[in-house]
């Protein structure tokens, strides 16, 4: 069976020979609109990928409220003649902070550089989800509903004509992507949409950035905000992306060929260790900053360690693995509290909830509050590859991951990490506990401490 990584590779490798992105709209390869969903489908098709197992619901009078909300604070801020020399468009999923919601990858950032009262903030909301009170970090703060809703309906309205202007080409994409990928012939009324949903959002983007008069755009996660990055290389603004979880090898999300037309100008790593080619863009314009959170957290919050405690980090693709795991565990190490915090995108279903309350030495994480604190609280903690096991290397903590139940998550860049451990079995936590040092000198490069002089230069 073959790899993750491998059929990453072997997705880039047929989108260049079936030459999808030749099909230019606006100057844009009309593949990057689609790539990300396709190659998601495709990994689920070849190894079942499962990127999702929660579900979120919609309240229709919210979501009204928050769109006409959004449009009056947009308007507001756009009549008010204000100058702002940075657009930050935020992480979409956020954290909680003494009752406050943060984006834990802009908010200290801004705190802590010149971006601190230049700067406007426009807040994308998750699946209909817009959290409040939002946390004030020193600069303006907008959602961005007004926007993105009335950009995909009208693109809904408008998808047709584009359809019909573009019908040899949109229906040739669609029929070289179907060589390889698993698409049906409805698909090209889905580029058509995308099509208009990003006309759409270009234009807003278009106007924000001229009437605020912005100079340089900072982002996380080029995928959600492809319309800015557009708009803003046209203008010749800057584009800042910030690296934004651990990325060590081939994503679904970066793999492809930079591309000036749509890619940020620089990368922004939280390590020099992840310098690399994975994030599709060249060494030379990634510049490691540091991690401004990391500081910023550790400088207001004195959590309590609680004894014999070990957090267990999950995801949705390897959710019944680690269930399982963690129950093997946890039946032969009954004096230790094993907490299990799954991934804010997954959910135990209730057969799941239902077999773990025959133990009460598993505990489920709030997953709310960030992953830095439950880290701070546990003694010890392991996983397979998530960004949380990194975080706990950063901070010394002992740190394993689990080589059991179907789970194998070394990758080469733990080859210069040598505070990981590995459980091949049950029985390999009883070394993993005794033998759990952690060597200061291997930590370097990981999270780096925030370089602000650095920083502040980019934004010059």
């Amino acid at each position: 069976m073959k790899t993750e990584n491998q059929i990453l590779l072997e997705i880039d490798h047929n989108e260049k020979a079936l030459n999808l992105y030749d099909f230019k709209f606006l100057g844009i390869s009309v593949w990057r609109l689609v790539r990300f969903s396709v190659r998601v489908g495709k990994l689920k098709q070849e190894i079942n990928y499962i990127n999702r197992t929660s579900t979120t619901k919609f309240n229709f009078f919210s979501l009204i409220a928050s769109y006409f909300t959004s449009f009056i604070r947009f308007l507001s801020i756009l009549i008010s003649n204000k100058k702002y020399n940075f657009l930050i468009l935020a992480f979409p999923r956020l954290v909680k902070y003494n009752e406050e919601y943060m984006d834990k990858y802009t908010d200290p950032l801004i705190e802590k550089s010149n971006l601190k009262n230049r700067s406007i903030v426009l807040q994308r909301n998750l699946s209909g989800n817009q959290f409040s009170p939002r946390y004030n970090s020193g600069a303006e703060y907008a959602s961005s509903d007004f926007i993105d809703y009335t950009s995909n309906i009208l693109g809904l309205l408008i998808s047709p004509f584009l359809y019909l202007f573009f019908f040899n080409k949109i229906n040739n994409l669609n029929k070289k992507a179907k060589e390889y990928f698993n698409l049906s012939s409805k698909f090209s009324f889905i580029i058509a949409l995308r099509m208009g949903v990003f006309l759409n959002k270009c234009l807003f983007a278009y106007i924000t950035l001229k009437f605020l008069r912005i100079n340089k755009v900072i982002l996380v996660n080029r995928v959600v905000f492809l319309p800015f990055i557009a708009v803003a290389k046209k203008n010749n603004i800057k584009v800042l992306e910030l690296q934004h979880g651990i990325t060590h090898s081939e994503t679904d999300l970066y793999m492809g060929e930079y591309q000036y037309e749509i890619d940020p100008d620089y990368f922004l790593n939280f390590g020099s260790i992840w310098v690399g080619n994975q994030f599709s863009i060249s060494k030379e314009k990634q510049v490691v900053i540091g991690w401004a959170y990391k500081d910023w957290l550790l400088s207001r919050i004195n959590v309590g360690l609680i004894p014999k405690s070990v957090l267990v980090v999950s995801s949705p693709s390897i959710t019944s693995r680690i269930l399982k795991s963690t129950i093997e565990l946890a039946t032969e190490f009954k004096n230790y509290n094993f907490i299990l915090r799954l991934h804010p995108q997954e959910k135990l279903d209730s057969t799941q909830i239902k077999e773990l309350e025959n133990y009460i030495n598993i505990i489920i994480d709030d997953n709310i509050q960030d992953s830095l604190f439950s880290i701070l609280k546990c003694q010890f903690i392991i996983g397979e590859n998530s960004s949380v096991l990194y975080e706990a290397i950063s901070l010394a903590k002992p740190v394993a991951k689990i080589m059991f139940n179907g789970l194998k998550s070394k990758n080469i860049l733990d080859n210069n990490i040598e505070t990981i451990q590995y459980l091949f079995e049950v029985a390999d936590f009883s070394c993993f506990i005794s033998n759990s040092l952690v060597k200061s000198k291997y930590l370097n490069g990981i999270y780096d401490t925030f370089d602000v002089c650095k920083f502040n230069n980019l934004l010059k």
